[in-house]
């Protein structure tokens, strides 16, 4: 597989995960139980750690060509696309209001 066809690895997880974030953001807010923004942001931040252990992991199974194995790179991009879907919907606009 070329790294020109990896690239579609993240338009499918955003088909993949817009839909049920929005249903799950909607759902939440219906039901009074939306979480606030900083700990939806630190929701993320702990996945975006988890996308850098996924890579890291795979450096360990690197071929003498340094190449990590497929499985690696989609799980790090799973977990990036988990990031900003979580966030997309009301975004970096409230950033600011997470500063202490």
């Amino acid at each position: 597989m070329t790294a020109a066809q990896t690239q579609s690895f993240n338009a499918g997880f955003i088909l993949l995960f817009a839909p049920v974030f929005a249903g799950l953001w909607s759902w939440l807010g219906r039901m009074n139980k939306d979480p606030n923004t900083v700990l939806k942001f630190g929701l993320a931040l702990g996945q975006v750690g988890l996308g850098f252990l996924i890579l890291g992991w795979g450096v360990m199974f690197a071929n003498e060509d340094y190449k990590v194995p497929l499985i690696f790179l989609a799980l790090a991009i799973c977990s990036t696309q988990l990031v900003n879907s979580s966030c997309h919907p009301w975004g970096f606009r409230r950033l600011p209001n997470c500063r202490p």
